[in-house]
């Protein structure tokens, strides 16, 4: 997409000076660089709701969003629609329900199964949230501009390539070369 960058940012973290262990070792930590980014938003997603009076926590965001698009869905079933694993999304329900922002029951047909819905806090955290989708798309669309790079086309392509062909296997090949 196109990206009209405005004014400048300038980093004052700690330890900006000092060499980056990571980035010096390379592809090597891949996953551990993408984890270092998600925590960095994740990290300004915490302050920014706070300031919003947003009570939840940022990583549980999409959880809200689905029950918000979809309705009431089964930890199984939002498991899969995140593509997340069954156990992260019991542990994600359980904040939320402790927040008071979900509801859970048993499921009509299989008491095994846990129905989570939005509660009325609920579904007004969530509309704060889906309000604010265009100060979202604005600050990814600076920080892209900031960095001159636009990941998501990259992120979706190499999704898609690891669900073909899962890193494990990759590896496997690699190795035997």
């Amino acid at each position: 997409g196109l990206h009209i960058c405005q004014g400048d940012w300038i980093a004052m973290g700690a330890g900006v000076d000092e060499p980056d262990f990571v980035r010096e070792e390379g592809v090597f930590f891949l996953a551990h660089i993408l984890r270092r980014l998600s925590d960095e938003i994740v990290e300004g997603c915490t302050s920014w709701y706070a300031d919003m009076g947003l009570v939840i926590p940022p990583r549980t965001a999409s959880t809200l969003h689905l029950l918000y698009r979809r309705g009431p869905q089964s930890v199984t079933d939002i498991a899969a629609a995140l593509r997340q694993s069954h156990p992260l999304v019991i542990q994600w329900v359980k904040q939320l329900a402790a927040l008071g922002v979900v509801e859970t029951n048993k499921g009509k047909d299989d008491r095994r199964r846990t129905i989570v819905s939005l509660s009325a806090l609920g579904l007004q955290q969530t509309e704060r949230l889906v309000a604010a989708h265009e100060t979202f798309a604005r600050a990814y669309d600076q920080l892209a501009c900031d960095a001159d790079a636009d990941p998501f086309d990259a992120l979706w392509r190499l999704e898609e390539a690891l669900r073909e062909r899962p890193f494990a296997d990759r590896l496997r090949v690699a190795g035997s070369e």
